[in-house]
């Protein structure tokens, strides 16, 4: 009986170890301007929302008085393919 529990726990851990960790992160939009590059220092929801991954939060944090309007982009915004985004 030790054994088979033996088993069944060692069977568990090698299980949890082997899965890889993964952190879901934050994205924070800092502007309205959807034509906003990589390295500008401004993260636009459309650059938001192709760099977000399964788990991932997107926030809104842009600055001035709003309300603030963000305009569609002409191609209009990607699919959203992450799981519990």
């Amino acid at each position: 009986m030790k054994y088979k529990s033996l088993l069944r726990f060692s069977t568990v851990a090698v299980l949890a170890l082997s899965c890889p960790l993964v952190h879901a992160a934050t994205i924070t939009v800092t502007t309205t301007d959807n034509s906003s590059g990589p390295n500008d220092g401004l993260t636009s929801f459309d650059e938001a929302l192709r760099s977000a991954g399964d788990g991932d939060t997107i926030r809104f944090e842009i600055p001035g008085p709003g309300p603030h309007r963000i305009a569609t982009p002409l191609g209009g915004y990607p699919l959203i393919t992450a799981n519990d985004l």
